[in-house]
């Protein structure tokens, strides 16, 4: 999801040559050169590298199936930790690792970059670790910690897309409105990275939306934008939920270090990104959602 945003932000430049890996074909097409290989492999990775010899590497790859984490460790930390740390040691590449606002423990929010991190389950410890791993093995690199939203074609399983699949299809849903969170539209998330991969910055910056907001509000505006049933919609709480994971209640970003490097506030708005992605959403063919 992320991924191909990027690709599609940075070859709006012509001083780029793109490179995208994506594990299976999709049924929309890639404009960049598309290497096709599984990220868990070691020997592709070194192949990949060795082919494309690339000057900034940018890591979106992520399982962000917390439960899966939960179930399956091996898995987690092979893509979040190994992957990261052979794809950071590639020299004299930049390196760029996308990683989470979850490696906090959601207990205060506003969280900072020198604030403690505190994981609360397996993707979280290993998104971390995986951090770890970058800053070790590359002095290049840059860590984006964030929460994002946006959609595939077709529509996935990720917050947003599953609450406007579910309310055009007619199903009630629940939106914690005990959980917060300063998301980013893939969209903006991508020029930030845009920016970040030109620039002399190294080490651990978030990235995320200057205002906060629940859940529960954050589908309300995009379902009011989209002219959805508001009636589908009801108010829940995380608390009452039973899920194999533990999540944080509010894993909220200060973004004061991006405010002053970063130089397009309008990817940072909350209101701006939500709008962007209805627009975004809207202008897709029927066909491919």
């Amino acid at each position: 999801m992320l991924g191909r945003k990027v690709v599609e932000i940075l070859l709006d430049s012509p001083r780029y040559t793109v490179y995208g890996v994506e594990k299976h074909k999709q049924e929309v097409s890639s404009p960049a050169f598309t290497v096709y290989g599984d990220l868990t492999d070691p020997a592709f990775i070194t192949s990949l590298l060795t082919e494309s010899k690339p000057a900034v590497i940018i890591h979106c790859a992520a399982i962000t199936d917390v439960d899966l984490c939960e179930r399956d460790h091996g898995l987690a930390r092979t893509l979040h930790v190994d992957t990261t740390k052979q794809l950071a040691s590639y020299a004299p590449a930049k390196f760029m690792y996308i990683s989470t606002d979850s490696v906090f423990d959601g207990q205060s929010g506003g969280y900072t970059e020198s604030d403690t991190p505190a994981p609360q389950n397996y993707y979280a410890l290993t998104k971390l670790e995986g951090e770890q791993a970058a800053l070790s093995a590359n002095p290049q690199t840059t860590v984006l910690r964030t929460n994002i939203y946006g959609f595939h074609y077709p529509l996935g399983r990720s917050l947003a897309e599953w609450a406007v699949s579910s309310l055009k299809a007619g199903e009630k849903i629940h939106g914690f409105t005990d959980v917060f969170f300063n998301p980013l539209y893939t969209k903006q998330l991508a020029r930030i990275i845009s920016f970040f991969s030109e620039s002399n910055f190294h080490g651990i910056i978030h990235a995320a939306s200057s205002q906060n907001i629940s859940k529960y509000d954050f589908i309300r505006s995009i379902a009011t934008k989209l002219q959805l049933s508001l009636d589908l919609l009801q108010p829940g709480r995380l608390r009452k939920e039973n899920m194999s994971a533990r999540r944080p209640t509010n894993s909220t970003l200060n973004i004061n270090m991006m405010k002053g490097l970063y130089p397009n506030l309008n990817d940072l708005s909350l209101e701006a990104g939500i709008q962007e992605f209805c627009i975004d959403y809207r202008s897709t063919p029927k066909s491919k959602l």
